[in-house]
C-alpha cells in the first residue's frame, strides 16, 4: 500500500506540473516566476493541497456540488489555486477570469491524465 501511494504521489506532482505549465504558457496572466524550483514549489503545493484540503471542501460544499451538477468544483479548484497565489510570491494570477481559466485548464488537464494512468492500469 505505501509504494503505491507513493507512486500515486508522485503521478498527481508530475501531471500538476504538466498542468501548470500549460497554464502558464496558455493563460495569459497566469505567471510563475521562470525557474524550475519554482514550478516544482507550485506543482507540490498544489499536489498537497488537492490531496489534503480539496477532499474536505468537496464534503462541506457537496449539496451546492450536486444543485450545480458538478460545476461549483470549479469554484473550490478556483479558490485553492487564488489561496496559493496569496500566500505564494512565485505565482501570480492577474484578475478572476484568469483564474478561472487556469483552474479548468488545471483541472482537464489532471482529469485526461489520470483517465490515461487508469485505463494503463486496467489494460495491464
Amino acid at each position: 500500500p505505501a509504494l503505491i501511494f507513493m507512486f500515486y504521489l508522485a503521478f498527481s506532482l508530475t501531471a500538476n506540473l504538466i498542468a501548470i505549465i500549460l497554464a502558464n504558457y496558455l493563460v495569459d496572466g497566469f505567471e510563475i516566476k521562470p525557474t524550475p524550483l519554482s514550478f516544482l514549489e507550485i506543482a507540490g503545493l498544489l499536489t498537497a493541497v488537492n490531496m489534503l484540503i480539496r477532499p474536505i471542501l468537496k464534503f462541506v460544499f457537496s449539496p451546492l456540488i450536486l444543485l450545480t451538477l458538478g460545476l461549483f468544483s470549479i469554484v473550490i479548484n478556483a479558490g485553492l489555486l487564488w489561496a496559493l497565489d496569496f500566500f505564494r510570491a512565485s505565482l501570480r494570477i492577474n484578475g478572476l477570469v484568469n483564474l478561472f481559466y487556469a483552474a479548468i485548464l488545471i483541472a482537464v488537464t489532471n482529469a485526461m491524465l489520470h483517465f490515461v494512468r487508469r485505463r494503463l492500469k486496467a489494460n495491464s
